[in-house]
């Protein structure tokens, strides 16, 4: 077993452990009666053991049985921080920001059991190396670009019309922020279908919004309503082009 499958093998359990094997009762048990619950206890010890799994096999394939001691104590050491993190979560609002930032907690402590357990820096500083180019780096700041700032330049164009629907009678019927989401996913998708090279992903999209989004806007027969879609959606279209194309130039990926 290679270091890197060890790695791999360790990020598998957790999201099994974590997704898959971790009942709804649980997570209520955890957000009720937090440190005190049980089923906290039992998640945290279902982590510790596909985590001892993997650390004992690759013990034992790179060394034999003489000391699976250290493997044992750091499938522990994942256990009971992970215990520890999710008591901290469970005092937390139920927010998209403290899931996300309680994952990367975990997996954080998972590379770190790694490289305690393998000593595997060169691999690490390789990995972070080509993290660091300047291709990387120009890639990133395009996804950036297409999410707030974009969403700000959008609002700042189309403000010149939103009195005119500032009392429309249907806005108690859409989702708040939704089309600000949408925008989101919307330009991500087409960001990735830029760098990736696969146009007609565009023109599905496109398409797809199309029947979904102006089917209705024409049952309410409202001209101004449409215009206005229309306009916010090619200029999300035409700012997310624009910004993949330099980013393609700048980072030397090809364009064809």
């Amino acid at each position: 077993m290679t270091d890197s499958v060890l790695l791999t093998g360790l990020i598998l359990s957790h999201i099994i452990a974590d997704f898959y094997l971790q009942p709804r009762s649980w997570i209520a048990s955890r957000n009720t009666r937090h440190f005190r619950s049980p089923a906290l206890v039992w998640h945290a010890g279902v982590h510790a053991a596909l985590a001892s799994v993997w650390l004992i096999s690759y013990e034992v394939i790179q060394f034999g049985w003489d000391d699976v001691f250290p493997a044992l104590v750091l499938a522990l050491l994942i256990g009971v921080t992970h215990y520890v993190t999710d008591v901290i979560k469970s005092y937390l609002p139920d927010q998209t920001r403290y899931f996300l930032l309680d994952q990367a907690a975990h997996l954080l402590i998972i590379l770190l059991v790694w490289l305690d357990f393998t000593q595997n820096y060169a691999t690490l500083g390789a990995i972070l190396a080509d993290g660091l180019s300047v291709k990387t780096l120009v890639l990133l700041i395009a996804y950036l670009l297409i999410l707030r700032p974009c969403a700000v330049m959008i609002t700042l164009l189309l403000r010149q019309w939103d009195p005119q629907f500032s009392n429309d009678a249907e806005t108690p019927y859409s989702l708040m922020a939704a089309g600000e989401h949408i925008g989101y996913l919307e330009r991500v998708l087409v960001l990735t279908f830029l760098f990736t090279q696969q146009y007609a992903g565009i023109g599905f999209l496109l398409a797809a919004k199309s029947i979904f989004r102006f089917g209705d806007l024409r049952s309410k027969n409202d001209r101004k309503l449409t215009e206005y879609v229309m306009y916010g959606t090619l200029l999300s279209m035409v700012l997310t082009v624009m910004i993949g194309f330099t980013a393609m130039l700048l980072s030397g990926l090809p364009i064809r």
